[in-house]
This record gives C-alpha cells, structure tokens and sequence, in this order.
C-alpha cells in the first residue's frame, strides 16, 4: 500500500498504473486484491484520502501517475445519509464532480461506481441504463447527482452501476448469512426486496479488461451478475452452498419478513431494483456470469480454505 499521494516502486514501471480511491472498502479492496501482478497500483483508503477534503481530492489525482483513477469511495449506508445529507451529498456528488473536472484537465480516465437504488423499484423487469431513475433515499439522490457529475465533466468517464456487492474486502449479506447460521441465530430475511448480487471479482475482471485495452466508450453501465433474486432467495442459496462445504451451520433455517417487519431499515429502499447487463455484453462483447455461479465460487474460494484448515 502506498503511503502518499504519489507512485513508486520504479520495478514496475512497465504496467499500467491505476489509482483505486476507498482500496480500503470491500469493492476497493477486493479490486486491489483481483489487481495485484496487472497493474501498479496506487491505494488510497479513507485514510489517505478523505473526499469531504475536496482540495485533498485534486492534489492526489495531480500529483498520481495513474492514467485510470477508479472512484470506489462512497457513504453508503443509508440511516446515515438521511442524518447527515449535507455529508452524504460532499462524499457522494460533489468529490466525484471534483474527480471529474481534475481527471478531464489531465487526461486521466474514471471508473466511478454508482447503484442500482437511483431506481424507485416500481418496475417488474430488470433495469436499462436508458430508464429513468427516480431515488427515494438521501444516500440514491446523492449517488444519482454524482453519477451525473463524472457524466457530465467528461464523455470518457465511466459510470458503473453495481448493486448487492460481495467480495473479501468487507463483510457482506452472505457473510453475514454464514456467521449468523454459525453462531445458531435465527435467520430473518427480507422476502420484498429484490435485486443482483454482484461479485466485486467479476467487477474486476471486466474494469481490468477494460483498462488492459485503454478502451474509450465510455458512459453508464449496469455492472453486476447477471438475473436477480430476493434477500431471501439468496440468503437461501448461500446456507446451500455452505453446506456442500460441510461447514458447522447450526441454523439453516430462512424465515421471510417484510422489508416493514424487519425495522431497523428506516431509510425508504426500492422493493425491485435487479439491473440489465445486456448493455455491457452487448457493447463489450463478454458475458456477465449468473450471480449463483459467482456467489458459487466466491464462498468456495475463501470458505472452503478455512474448512480445510479448521474452523473455530
């Protein structure tokens, strides 16, 4: 990790370098982790860049040797936002129309993450990038002014829309899922929200290929596994493959509630908000893999090690 806002290791001048801003988040860290060997990379988690320090935000990206600067920092829970919509909207709209106008006077190019709840979820089929957004939350309405910032600041800036991401940087739903089945708690899950798990390693791998070939279509992509299902559905495939991995589950039982009866979620969520990646493959020419496959393969890999290990 890099202990300034500048590159080094002269060893590796031969590959691309990019920048990742929030490495320290679960997208941000398990890009880096997918990153390591392709690229140089500069890391900058919130500790070394805080995007409410929008001046911070402009000496970084002058003084980074990165020719892509990739934006996974973001406040993103939503109780909090709606508390604080002043700082929801510094880190969410205004820092990435900052990263726009500064990458767009250098001639760097930015991959900023947006999500899937900029939708109001009234719609029965999978979201385009062509249907109009209408978010319901403080947290959807400043990740929606910032998406259309980087848009407006540079055609050749990327926008990704991901939703219901996974990855080894930070505990997400199916982790959770597991430690809870683990710990023998009851399992109460939503069963009217829906959405598209996405493997923060598929976002990866695509972003890579993409940066591999300096592509220059840029514009707002729908990013994520392909198909959708409900918090129950998925809390429900993941004890499945838990299973097959013979790990010690001690609840394996999914108990459906409303989104209401959960109550800890004040902030208004959109009820369906599965994405179309028929635009990436169709652009792109690749095929964004089911999200039981990818979901499939993420617990395999990180806890079928600790099986074989032991676990505690």
């Amino acid at each position: 990790m890099m202990s300034d806002c500048s590159a080094s290791d002269s060893g590796k001048k031969t590959l691309k370098a990019v920048a990742i801003i929030g490495s320290g988040g679960r997208l941000g860290g398990s890009l880096a982790m997918r990153w390591g060997g392709r690229f140089r990379l500069e890391l900058y988690p919130k500790s070394l860049l805080d995007l409410k320090d929008l001046d911070a935000v402009v000496r970084c990206v002058e003084k980074s040797e990165a020719s892509w600067v990739v934006n996974c920092a973001a406040m993103t829970r939503l109780e909090v936002c709606e508390r604080e919509p002043e700082l929801a909207f510094a880190v969410n709209a205004r820092a990435p129309a900052v990263l726009g106008k500064v990458c767009e006077r250098l001639g760097k190019r930015l991959v900023h993450f947006s999500t899937d709840y900029v939708f109001d979820g009234r719609k029965a089929s999978p979201y385009s990038e062509e249907d109009a957004p209408n978010p319901l939350s403080t947290y959807a309405k400043s990740k929606l002014e910032g998406e259309r910032n980087v848009l407006e600041a540079d055609g050749g800036h990327f926008v990704f829309r991901v939703s219901w991401v996974f990855g080894p940087g930070r505990t997400a739903f199916p982790d959770e899922i597991i430690q809870k089945s683990l710990r023998g708690e009851t399992l109460r899950v939503a069963f009217d929200k829906w959405s598209s798990p996405t493997s923060a390693f598929d976002v990866g791998d695509f972003l890579g290929m993409l940066i591999e070939r300096d592509e220059q279509v840029g514009g707002l992509y729908h990013v994520c596994n392909s198909g959708g299902c409900s918090w129950v559905e998925y809390a429900e495939a993941t004890l499945e493959i838990a299973s097959e991995l013979l790990l010690p589950l001690k609840t394996r039982q999914v108990y459906p509630v409303s989104l209401e009866e959960l109550g800890f979620l004040s902030a208004p969520r959109p009820p369906y908000s599965v994405l179309s990646t028929s635009k990436v493959e169709r652009l792109f020419g690749v095929r964004m893999r089911g999200w039981r496959e990818a979901l499939g393969e993420y617990l395999r890999e990180f806890y079928g090690r600790k099986e074989e290990g032991g676990m505690s």
